[in-house]
């Protein structure tokens, strides 16, 4: 169910890390990405496509896993980009009147 090795913990330190973990809600399962530095959390956002059943939310899951593991963009960049999907799925789904 899990993209990647996300359950491996890290001492306590001041670089800032991203995971991806899998958190229930409402009897469901949902992919959230997390960006921590030490064990204070800086930024949780859920992978928006569905539950982890969904292949939308499995693929999205992926590309935030390559994101995390190339190193190239920060926790911040990765926030946008995710919620770039989010306001995509709402502009699809909102039509006017």
């Amino acid at each position: 169910m899990l993209c990647g090795d996300q359950l491996e913990l890290f001492p306590h330190t001041s670089v800032v890390r991203g995971k991806i973990y899998v958190v229930s809600s409402h009897g469901l399962y949902y992919f959230r990405y997390v960006a921590n530095q030490g064990h204070q959390v800086l930024i949780q956002q859920t992978i928006p496509g569905g539950n982890v059943n969904s292949k939308l939310a499995q693929l999205r899951c992926h590309q935030v896993q390559a994101w995390i593991d190339s190193g190239k963009f920060p926790p911040q960049e990765i926030q946008r980009r995710i919620q770039m999907w989010k306001r995509k799925s709402y502009e699809r789904s909102s039509t006017p009147d």
